[in-house]
């Protein structure tokens, strides 16, 4: 058994998918402040009937554990809600999965569905993810469902079409490619909303370097609205005021139009990074920090054009965001990964960690970061909202060292991230 494996049914097991969800509440309504329709509160739909906000289960989660749930899509089909959504693990289980129920809250148990979309083009590289799906009978009868999708980890968008949802054809060749500078040469996270008689479209371009914006008649040829994206980072928590410790990074748009306005208003939900102090002793690279510095939360700006964007206040943005991480007390070390590890790796855990009465090295208490990103939202009614969004849990290990000749004591960590992601579900009203 990996550590990461190890770690994973630890945290499943104690913590399910934990998080809590910001309530920023005295907003104005939409049509009074641009910024904040459609805000807050979002509250976590109570799935498992305990009453409480702080632990609920997934909506939707994927075994085994080693496979992974998120960039979730979903879209109400006549009388039933539609869920696609990406799965990664082993080839023939990656791809596009599906699964639909009557209502969201009856997507809880009703497993993973079927593959509906595989890596099959050249173009693809042997990856497709990150759905954005649309059902819509006015874009041509005989096939209301249409799918973007990223392909080759970034190197293009594809558009495939279906009659029900399960059948799919793809277009062939990528619609959009990265031929800009800003977009790092990767497109990924689209989102799509029909605005009269033109599909828009929006997508995360580069390592969350930004979001960029374009404009098609049919789905597949797209212009771009000029040569940079039309969202950055900008706020402390998206990362834009330590640009020597993590960059800013902002990506994964959602976007909801609401035509009752005049003008009609768009709603962009986005993930950020949260950027934090980095530990030089343990961070060699972005991706081994602290926790925090790729720890994601989700937040809100508004629009009359779909390109010039206003952040909701900083008081309530992120909209939604990991507010209480939890401690595990100290656990035993599991004597099948003490086998599996090799004996100069539990010479220097013996070291740093110390002995417990077994001979094992002693854990100390864990530490969870929950992670959320990556949001999906619908309206669901006259000024109702649904949010389903990627929910990971990682899990940091902290540790002491001391430094001679002085007795320095240096906080230091073993951070696990995402040992497993699932996707969550939430509602709001404006």
């Amino acid at each position: 058994m990996t550590v990461v494996r190890w770690f994973g049914l630890l945290s499943c097991a104690l913590l399910g998918a934990c998080g809590t969800l910001s309530n920023a509440g005295h907003e104005d309504r939409g049509d009074q402040n641009l910024p904040s329709a459609g805000v807050a509160p979002w509250d976590k739909v109570d799935l498992d009937g305990d009453a409480t906000n702080l632990i609920q289960p997934w909506v939707l989660e994927v075994e085994p554990a080693s496979d992974r749930a998120s960039e979730p899509s979903a879209a109400f089909a006549r009388d039933r809600i539609v869920l696609t959504y990406t799965r990664t693990g082993p080839p023939e289980r990656s791809g596009i999965w599906r699964t639909e129920a009557p209502s969201p809250e009856e997507l809880y148990g009703t497993g993973p569905g079927g593959r509906v979309l595989e890596a099959s083009l050249a173009w693809e590289a042997g990856q497709v993810g990150a759905p954005a799906l649309i059902f819509d009978e006015a874009l041509g009868g005989a096939e209301p469902y249409r799918l973007w999708y990223e392909g080759g980890g970034g190197r293009g968008l594809g558009l495939a079409s279906s009659p029900d949802g399960i059948r799919w054809a793809k277009h062939g060749a990528p619609v959009l490619v990265p031929d800009q500078e800003w977009e790092g040469g990767r497109v990924s996270a689209p989102t799509v909303v029909r605005v009269g008689d033109e599909l828009w479209l929006w997508y995360e371009g580069g390592d969350g370097a930004g979001i960029g914006f374009a404009t098609s008649r049919d789905g597949i040829t797209w212009v771009k609205s000029g040569p940079g994206p039309v969202f950055t980072s900008a706020l402390d928590w998206e990362g834009a005021s330590t640009p020597d410790i993590a960059p800013g990074h902002v990506g994964s748009p959602s976007v909801i139009l609401d035509a009752s306005q005049s003008p009609p208003r768009f709603g962009l939900y986005y993930t950020g990074f949260v950027a934090v102090e980095r530990n030089p002793l343990t961070a060699s690279r972005l991706d081994d920090v602290t926790p925090g510095a790729r720890n994601r939360s989700i937040g809100y700006a508004a629009s009359t054009d779909g390109v010039h964007w206003t952040r909701a206040d900083a008081t309530m943005n992120p909209v939604v965001a990991e507010k209480t991480p939890l401690e595990i007390g100290e656990v035993p070390f599991p004597p099948e990964l003490a086998a599996a590890l090799p004996d100069l790796v539990l010479a220097v855990l013996r070291a740093v960690l110390g002995v417990d009465e077994s001979g094992y090295p002693s854990l100390p208490a864990l530490e969870t970061v929950i992670d959320e990103g990556a949001p999906c939202v619908v309206g669901d009614g006259p000024d109702r909202f649904l949010m389903l969004f990627e929910q990971g849990n990682s899990l940091f290990v902290p540790l002491a060292l001391e430094l001679p000749p002085s007795v320095v004591t240096t906080p230091l960590g073993i951070l696990v991230p995402n040992t497993r992601i699932g996707l969550a579900l939430a509602r709001s009203r404006r």
